[in-house]
């Protein structure tokens, strides 16, 4: 159920010597600029047509993968390096998979794996006793 609230008549206090947009670009808050990177990925799933549509920068390119490819299309973007991008690409789950850097392939790589063996997991494996999830001899 949606409710309206109502604002209150107070004024909100400015912080001595506090520049947002200073602090943004220093990397507070997390929208800082990062290390600029040439981000290359290969895309499948919902994220292929919200990449057509809304690309990740003014000059993202993109093209089909080949017939048959495990991924539908690649992406090419140049945009900073951020923990909101890291986010993203984590929460992409198997819809996406860095293909360069390195080093952030690697990062995506480790924290995947990380995440996996919280769960206790393989790929492809289920999960003995999670919820709706039997095992084989059940």
């Amino acid at each position: 159920m949606l409710r309206a609230t109502a604002l209150v008549n107070v004024r909100a206090r400015q912080a001595a010597d506090f520049d947002l947009d200073v602090a943004m670009a220093e990397g507070a808050l997390d929208f800082g600029q990062g290390d600029w990177i040439d981000l290359e990925l290969r895309v499948r799933g919902y994220l292929t047509d919200l990449l057509t549509v809304c690309p990740l920068e003014p000059g993202q390119r993109w093209e089909d993968e080949p017939d048959g490819a495990a991924f539908a299309i690649r992406v090419w973007a140049t945009l900073p390096s951020t923990g909101q991008l890291l986010r993203w690409l984590l929460g992409a789950g198997d819809n996406v998979e860095v293909v360069s850097p390195a080093e952030l392939r690697q990062t995506v790589a480790m924290q995947a794996a990380k995440v996996a063996g919280i769960y206790g997991t393989a790929p492809g494996a289920a999960v003995s006793g999670a919820a709706g999830v039997s095992d084989a001899s059940d």
